[in-house]
């Protein structure tokens, strides 16, 4: 390739997902979510939280991750002078990968998100509607005219 071409893949101007992100890359992310963050505050009204996340990222330390769990599993990457380094290196890696992805944040916020609605959807089913209330037993005692 020329200087000035552009080649999807290309060694020099694709970032791998085990090469650390550049502070360009950095600064331009940044700048994205402060984009979709006050765009979005405009058109709603309040701030919502934003997450960027890197599908490619999570799907390739999760690979990453199985590989090192099969690897120790089998035994391979080990020898007795590593002292299994090898597959702990591929775990660390792939909890880089994981870490950089960002779906850990996402997950929590769903996970306390649903915590939260579960919460109001106990506490609603165990709440009477009005229709119960009319038809409880209290009430009913409540009408009678007792000694008759």
């Amino acid at each position: 390739a020329q200087q000035g071409d552009c080649q999807t893949g290309d060694a020099d101007t694709s970032t791998t997902a085990h090469q650390p992100r550049s502070r360009g890359q950095e600064s331009d992310l940044g700048a994205v979510t402060a984009f979709v963050r006050d765009n979005a505050a405009k058109v709603l009204g309040s701030t919502p939280p934003v997450f960027p996340v890197s599908g490619r990222l999570a799907l390739e330390a999760k690979i990453a991750r199985l590989a090192a769990a099969v690897a120790a599993a089998s035994g391979g990457g080990e020898s007795p002078g590593e002292g299994g380094s090898g597959v702990e290196s591929s775990l660390n890696g792939a909890a880089e990968m994981w870490d950089r992805s960002g779906l850990e944040a996402l997950e929590g916020y769903i996970m306390a998100a649903l915590k939260d609605q579960r919460s109001k959807v106990i506490a609603k089913l165990e709440t009477p509607t009005p229709r119960q209330r009319l038809t409880s037993p209290v009430p009913a005692a409540r009408n009678r005219t007792w000694g008759r």
